[in-house]
């Protein structure tokens, strides 16, 4: 409880004189890419962690980590792109571009093409 008090007041003082609004929201976890399904296994206290598989832990001090497997970026990126990249980068294309379908924003549209590119992000 002190923990989150203390949060609380840290955001409130990051914040003072700044307001943001999010418009959407784009999530890449080990739980999936659904908000709805990050939101519901975050409130029920489900835990992502489990013995790291995606590469050999051997030398380090864990040997656990929320892992995100599985993940495709099918529809998001191109195939040959997404042989050559990096996962975190595909992550961010696809959480970034989940987040504008959220807020109602197309690539190339009007209302797109007019957002200050200076204050989004």
């Amino acid at each position: 409880l002190r923990h989150r008090r203390r949060c609380a007041r840290v955001a409130a003082r990051a914040g003072e004189g700044h307001r943001v609004v999010v418009t959407g929201l784009g999530i890449v976890s080990p739980f999936g890419t659904e908000k709805e399904e990050f939101y519901d296994k975050l409130c029920a206290g489900t835990s992502a962690v489990s013995t790291i598989t995606k590469f050999d832990p051997e030398g380090l001090t864990t040997k656990i980590a929320a892992q995100i497997l599985d993940f495709q970026a099918g529809g998001f990126v191109d195939r040959k792109s997404e042989r050559r990249m990096d996962d975190v980068v595909k992550y961010t294309i696809v959480s970034g571009k989940k987040a504008l379908e959220d807020a109602g924003l197309e690539l190339g549209s009007d209302a797109f093409g007019g957002l200050d590119r200076t204050r989004c992000g």
